[in-house]
């Protein structure tokens, strides 16, 4: 009898611990679930294509599992030659926590082009999104609104340049003003020019009061001129992705 007892007891603590298994392999591991990435807090589905127009970004979702971590998103222009814009980020204080980290660009819009968002919890990579933003042909490119800096060339600039910028109002006029030295004699030369300006295809033409026009390549926040001041010449000027 003592022996039955022995191995009755014995197999009710092996059914004991086949109980419990299924509680032992649920996961702890913190995970993200439902991502959003879009333009506005309300909405319930991803976007993938953004227009110049929409002025913010945002990524939200529901961590789990990650109470006392770090949620970080970092935003980037041209994921193949990578520009950090924008880096928010917000404590996680509970085990199922909803977030929502949004940018807003300070021009109305975000150029054209190719971006990502990269999710961190704490220093670990949890996830990239990719997404691209286009312009609508016939509206109002605001995205290009702001004030370019003469920023560096890679070329032999025949002078110094002190200061050039280039001035894009949202009226559809401009103007450039410059200062440059010369680097053989003492002698500085400024200049404020005035006009108008259109967009195309990645292209900004300026036309200035005399009629002439010329073009400089739109890069996310720079733009580029190449050759009109000076052949084989050419120039980078830079707008800062946040005022």
């Amino acid at each position: 009898m003592k022996q039955l007892l022995i191995a009755i007891l014995f197999v009710t603590l092996l059914m004991g611990c086949e109980g419990s298994t299924d509680n032992d392999n649920e996961t702890t591991d913190p995970s993200i679930e439902a991502v959003v990435i879009a333009n506005n807090s309300e909405a319930t589905t991803s976007m993938t294509s953004f227009d110049t127009s929409d002025a913010d970004f945002l990524v939200k979702g529901t961590i789990k599992n990650a109470a006392g971590s770090n949620i970080n998103a970092i935003w980037f222009y041209d994921p193949s030659n990578p520009i950090e814009i924008a880096q928010l980020d917000t404590d996680v204080t509970t085990d199922d926590e909803p977030f929502l980290l949004m940018i807003t660009s300070p021009y109305g819009g975000f150029p054209e082009g190719d971006y990502a968002v990269e999710l961190y919890l704490d220093d670990e990579l949890l996830e990239t999104y990719a997404f691209t933003v286009t312009h609508q042909s016939g509206t109002t490119p605001s995205f290009l609104v702001g004030e370019y800096m003469y920023s560096y060339s890679p070329d032999d600039v025949p002078v110094n340049i002190v200061n050039h910028t280039y001035t894009i109002h949202s009226d559809g006029t401009y103007q450039e003003h410059y200062v440059w030295s010369s680097k053989t004699i003492s002698s500085t030369s400024e200049s404020t020019i005035n006009g108008t300006w259109e967009y195309l295809d990645g292209f900004i033409t300026l036309t200035n009061q005399s009629g002439y026009s010329y073009s400089l390549e739109v890069q996310g926040q720079t733009l580029v001129l190449d050759g009109s001041y000076w052949n084989d010449v050419t120039l980078y000027f830079i707008k800062p992705w946040s005022e």
